[in-house]
């Protein structure tokens, strides 16, 4: 089963593409109100109609670093056609060449918005479709201003909202904040997970994202970044995340409000610098104890050690961060006590809850319980599970997209 992150290469909803083509319309019909020679917005329409389908349709597709390159270049290609060829691409519909630099303007934006939108196969790519659409309404704003250009403007700043809204993963019919769907199975959500599983195929880059240099005692096989604990039925959101202000203790400097009493020979310090990107969330060795890095404020999430920062820092920039890592000695691990924290499948505490979901027990949730019912421990419990995927499951990329109406892990 391959899992796919939806920020960089899942594809992006339906009604996004809705929304995109919302706002686009509406410029087109601002501009043909604005200009004072006639002007047709069929055309315009129709090739934003098709350009809309056309991103639709290719989003569907895992896009390679070199697809992203490519539709990129383009991209920038169009913006610097639609400005200096203009007089070319009115010829193709007989639109009349005005003189004017504000309607030249307008009409080169409007050429841009209705072309790009044969390249809008990533949700960063639809955002940006908002971009060039608040420019036009502004442009226009300068010389014209009439009640159907506001209620167009508001129009607009409808799509736009839509597009934002669905970038941040806010329209979904997803729980937020409940770590158990009642019946363990996948529902229809506009949006699709944070985590996608089931998805098709992906396609992984070699494109360098970061250095890392390790130093001290403990060495850690992994680096946390970020935790997912909903399971949707078609990946994995994550739940409420309550951030809390680190402290400074110094110029770039900051530590956790409690810091955890760590041993010397469970510390582990990690110098990570950035190669490409934009990163808000810090690559971390463990429980944080430190960080010196290029910022003003940084953010934690206690429960799972996650650091955040207020500013995104891009290629070039460098941090450090001193963490805590935990023995990982069986013999240590099976004395702990059963955890307070709610588990992801955890049964809710309200017993109509309750016995709704042993009526409806999944395939899946009798696997589990068969496969650890038996064992002593929670730590020979996680190893129990562990082993039976080791042993029945395959690593593979190369996946064809599940159906969009079942649970991937019954599938």
């Amino acid at each position: 089963m391959a899992l796919q992150r939806m920020a960089s290469g899942g594809a992006p909803p339906l009604a996004a593409y809705g929304a995109a083509w919302l706002l686009t319309l509406a410029c087109v019909l601002v501009v043909q109100l604005a200009r004072v020679s006639e002007f047709s917005a069929t055309p315009f329409v129709i090739l934003l109609t098709l350009g809309v389908g056309a991103s639709a349709w290719a989003s569907r597709f895992p896009l390679s670093e070199g697809a992203r390159l490519v539709y990129g270049f383009l991209d920038g290609a169009l913006a610097l056609i639609c400005l200096t060829g203009q007089s070319f691409l009115n010829s193709l519909f007989g639109i009349g060449l005005d003189a004017s630099i504000e309607n030249y303007l307008s009409l080169s934006f409007l050429w841009y918005l209705c072309l790009r939108s044969a390249l809008m196969v990533t949700m960063n790519a639809l955002v940006f479709q908002s971009v060039p659409a608040l420019a036009l309404f502004g442009l226009i704003a300068t010389y014209m201003l009439a009640a159907q250009i506001l209620w167009l403007f508001v129009l607009m700043l409808l799509g736009v909202l839509f597009l934002m809204l669905a970038s941040r993963r806010a329209i979904s019919t997803v729980v937020v904040g409940t770590p158990l769907r009642g019946n363990f199975r996948a529902t229809p959500s506009e949006t699709p997970p944070e985590l996608q599983a089931g998805a098709g195929a992906v396609s992984l880059s070699e494109m360098e994202v970061l250095r890392v240099r390790i130093e001290g005692n403990a060495q850690p096989n992994y680096l946390r970044m970020e935790s997912y604990n909903i399971y949707t039925g078609r990946g994995w959101n994550r739940g409420r995340v309550f951030y809390e202000e680190m402290l400074p203790l110094g110029q770039g400097k900051f530590a956790p409000q409690r810091v955890p009493d760590a041993p010397e020979q469970h510390q582990v310090t990690a110098t990570v610098t950035l190669s490409t990107g934009w990163h808000r969330i810090l690559y971390a060795p463990g429980y944080p104890l430190e960080v010196e890095a290029p910022v003003r404020q940084l953010q934690y999430v206690r429960w799972v050690g996650a650091v955040a920062s207020y500013r995104p820092l891009g290629a070039g920039e460098r941090y450090t961060i001193r963490a805590y890592l935990p023995p990982d000695d069986p013999r240590l691990l099976r004395q702990l006590p059963p955890s307070a924290l709610r588990y992801p499948f955890q049964l809710p505490a309200r017993p109509e809850f309750r016995g709704r979901a042993r009526e409806q027990r999944t395939p899946l949730q009798e696997l589990a319980d068969r496969l650890t019912r038996d064992q002593p421990t929670q730590y020979d419990k996680v190893m129990a599970l562990v082993r039976y995927i080791e042993q029945n499951t395959a690593y593979n990329l190369n996946v064809e997209a599940y159906p969009t109406d079942v649970d991937v892990a019954e599938y």
